[in-house]
């Protein structure tokens, strides 16, 4: 199970890193490439903060809190040995997210964005660990409350009077 996880993260932090070296290489200098008009575009940008440009310049703290994450969830992958094939996804998704992005600051100081939804709305740029990041963090979400629907859902069918249980509510 590790092994097949572990590879879905190097297989996912590849394409991350693949991707923001072409955009480092054919979009650095060149402008926005218009893909889908008034939609989506492809414009590089240097992100010295996290989510909308949160913590801006502080990058020893954005660092520090990523290998946190990254390794509450490899200890958790370790320890507890997920069997849910949907946990499994949504750890590697964060990890390898979190692994890209940390590659970037790390080595540049700054992560590397280049996807462009601005002309749709504002909204800030992007790249793939991000999206790796937050599809990962919604199957968590999902995950947290569909477990509470199925525990309440146990719940209220263990309490379901049994037909075979007769009491009379004068012996209460």
């Amino acid at each position: 199970m590790l092994l097949k996880i572990h590879g879905l993260m190097a297989i996912l932090v590849a394409i991350d890193f693949a991707l923001k070296k072409w955009a480092a290489a054919y979009l650095y200098g060149n402008g926005t490439i218009t893909l889908i008009d008034g939609l989506l575009a492809l414009t590089y940008v240097e992100n010295r903060g996290a989510a909308f440009g949160m913590l801006s310049g502080r990058q020893n703290l954005l660092i520090l809190l990523s290998v946190a994450i990254i390794i509450l969830l490899e200890y958790y992958l370790i320890k507890e040995k997920p069997k849910n094939k949907l946990t499994q996804l949504t750890i590697a998704l964060v990890v390898a997210g979190g692994v890209g992005n940390l590659i970037d600051r790390a080595l540049q100081g700054f992560v590397i964005d280049y996807i462009d939804i601005n002309q749709l709305f504002t909204f800030p740029m992007f790249n793939f660990a991000d999206i790796c990041v937050t599809v990962g963090e919604a199957l968590l979400i999902f995950l947290i409350f569909y477990g509470e629907y199925k525990e309440k859902k146990a719940k209220s069918l263990s309490k379901a009077p049994d037909e075979n249980d007769v009491t009379d509510e004068k012996d209460e």
